[in-house]
């Protein structure tokens, strides 16, 4: 390769990663941490009443792209500033470094939060988090990285969101003015395990999965559910199976989707519903017949085990008397 083609080469290669940091930079330009969009809302409170006093920041979810809280910072902020001893606020929102929100009014006012107080920064107490309990970004909801401060039993409490290492929503709350961890908690997803009792002996099976139905018949007792349900969500992982041993044994049957009820008929034949289907027939090696496919999600479902089925989806009744 000549030395004209090398430098030809080398300058493309130069540019394109110059063009690189560039967007990225852009993507995020806009972005500001908890005390960069206090500074931003003081000044204008303090246009409002010279007296303003800061009593609550919190970020808001958007979807802008950017860190999404990666580095502390986020795109949108709301605060509240009161005038201490009167019933004077207003709410600041800030959107890419600017006022988007100006809306004073009349409330009780809440205890408030002096800004010498405030030595911790969102990045610092994101650092610590991640440093201390593995906290990653949230998904699905409040996604990535949030934060709030607040004034609680006199003392500025600054509040990191996102997700544990099981992903799980969580929530871990500093000390604003020496970074002291206050509170570290994590919500616990809706689901259970089913519990089977005999004299003498309590036998528990699907242990932490979200067991959302239950059907017993002679031979079989189904249930489905979510394997890896979150606080969020029961719909991660379906599973739809049934035991013919009273529990101590499953075997999976197949679905095309989410299921939402399922019954067994006076044949034990089993039939199940999923947000737009009605199956029937549903073995361990057959997912059945489908005997019902609708445009619009199935609103509710009634059934009797002689085969009389009534659905009911975007205001229609759809009805069988055999079998489908």
């Amino acid at each position: 390769m000549s030395f004209l083609k090398k430098i030809s080469y080398l300058l493309v290669v130069f540019l394109v990663y110059l063009n690189l940091i560039g967007r990225e930079g852009m993507a995020s330009d806009g972005e500001i941490t908890l005390k960069e969009a206090i500074n931003i809302g003081l000044k204008r409170a303090k246009e409002w009443n010279v007296n303003a006093t800061l009593t609550r920041v919190n970020s808001v979810d958007e979807t802008m792209g950017g860190s999404r809280g990666k580095t502390g910072k986020r795109f949108n902020w709301f605060m509240i500033f009161i005038v201490p001893g009167k019933d004077d606020y207003v709410l600041i929102g800030i959107s890419e470094k600017k006022i988007s929100v100006f809306r004073p009014s009349k409330q009780t006012p809440d205890p408030t939060i002096p800004y010498d107080e405030i030595k911790f920064d969102s990045s610092d107490v994101l650092q610590l988090a991640k440093d201390k309990y593995g906290l990653k970004q949230g998904k699905n909801w409040a996604t990535g990285y949030h934060f709030t401060l607040d004034s609680i039993d006199g003392k500025p409490i600054l509040t990191v969101f996102g997700n544990d290492r099981n992903n799980r929503f969580t929530r871990i709350s500093f000390n604003a003015q020496n970074g002291d961890v206050v509170s570290a908690i994590h919500k616990l997803p809706y689901g259970g395990g089913l519990i089977s009792k005999r004299i003498g002996k309590d036998n528990l099976t699907k242990k932490g999965m979200a067991i959302t139905g239950v059907v017993v018949g002679n031979q079989y007792l189904v249930v489905w559910g979510d394997k890896k349900p979150t606080q969020f969500s029961t719909t991660n992982q379906p599973f739809f199976e049934w035991s013919h041993n009273n529990g101590e044994t499953w075997t999976e049957l197949q679905a095309n989707n989410y299921v939402t009820h399922a019954w067994l008929d006076m044949n034990e034949r089993l039939y199940a519903a999923t947000e737009k289907e009605l199956w029937a027939g549903i073995t361990s090696k057959s997912k059945g017949t489908k005997i019902l496919s609708l445009d619009h999600r199935i609103e509710n479902i009634d059934y009797s085990i002689n085969n009389n089925i009534a659905v009911i989806s975007n205001g229609k009744v759809y009805y069988t008397s055999n079998q489908g």
